[in-house]
């Protein structure tokens, strides 16, 4: 099997140095995957199509969503109670274009091996996306981008914005410690940080 990843690796590799002369640094990036050192939207969003019973056509929605979210739309498209225990929000507000609240989003880095943790960690509001080494001693990785400013992540903020980053981390640690929503709505309405 190692042989075989071995081949593999090399031929990726040789096919990659191929694309690299074609394609541009946006289109490279894109063909990363979420193994790596990178979380930008290219790697990490995911398309969301719902259609059938329940659902009307709205087309296109350009609001944040997680993919906790789907369990509780899925839930009140069907009818069931809402369970207050379950992560997410329903999205039929959003679908029936009513006021939706986005909320940050805790993201990390995959990894091949289920024993261990991916490289990267970070949070994404819907004004800002910030992810940070998980363990520095491998590499040292700190991006902040302003999504409204640039949405193609290109411009690392990181270095002039320590107080932002200061705040996303605390939201990123109540998000991976709390069971509910209810403290990162607070959280963001005190620090403005959406």
């Amino acid at each position: 099997i190692k042989f075989f990843l071995t081949i593999r690796k090399i031929l990726f590799s040789i096919r990659r140095r191929k694309l690299k002369k074609s394609l541009s640094e946006l289109e490279m990036r894109s063909l990363q995957t979420r193994l790596g050192w990178d979380l930008h939207d290219e790697i990490i969003r995911v398309p969301l199509i719902l259609s059938g019973y329940g659902v009307k056509n709205r087309g296109i929605i350009n609001k944040q969503i997680s993919q906790m979210d789907i369990v509780p739309t899925l839930s009140e498209i069907i009818g069931l109670p809402k369970d207050p225990n379950a992560d997410g929000q329903s999205l039929m507000p959003l679908l029936n274009k009513l006021p939706f609240n986005e909320i940050p989003i805790y993201i990390e880095s995959a990894t091949n091996d289920p024993k261990s943790q991916g490289n990267v960690v970070g949070i994404r509001t819907t004004k800002y996306k910030m992810y940070k080494s998980r363990d520095s001693k491998k590499k040292k990785v700190l991006q902040l981008f302003d999504l409204e400013k640039d949405p193609l992540e290109k411009k690392n903020i990181a270095n002039e914005n320590t107080s932002i980053i200061t705040d996303l981390e605390k939201l990123m640690s109540q998000i991976k410690h709390s069971k509910s929503n209810s403290s990162e709505k607070d959280f963001i309405k005190r620090k403005g940080v959406e």
